[in-house]
């Protein structure tokens, strides 16, 4: 039995001596793995930090624009309104104008009609 206890103990010696460096070697690599998704991960974070300021800065430029042209379309409207109403009287003015023409007219006709002569 010792000779199979020591056949076991040989074999396992002969075993571990090749397993060992090779179990190293996967160890470093998996620790050089961990350390390359750790620097990925710090990577992407700042990414995604940076993409986020971004997008605020956007949202708060694109605000901004929205007020001023906001604040322009306002002093459009109220010139546009001011337009408006001196379109109004100018509209106003050329009525009267053409009623008082249209009475001058009708004048003249009078006039003619009762042979009165205007100078």
């Amino acid at each position: 039995m010792e000779e199979v206890t020591g056949a076991v103990g040989g074999f396992r010696a002969a075993i571990q001596d090749l397993l060992v460096p090779e179990l190293k070697t996967l160890q470093v690599e998996v620790r050089n793995v961990k350390e390359t998704l750790e620097r990925h991960e710090q990577i992407l974070a700042q990414l995604s930090k940076d993409q986020a300021d971004r997008l605020v800065a956007l949202q708060q430029e694109m605000s901004t624009r929205f007020i001023a042209v906001d604040e322009r379309l306002s002093v459009m409207m109220a010139a546009i309104h001011n337009l408006q109403k001196d379109m109004s009287m100018l509209t106003l003015r050329l009525d009267y104008g053409e009623k008082i023409h249209q009475l001058e007219l009708q004048m003249a006709r009078l006039a003619k009609a009762a042979n009165l002569t205007t100078t």
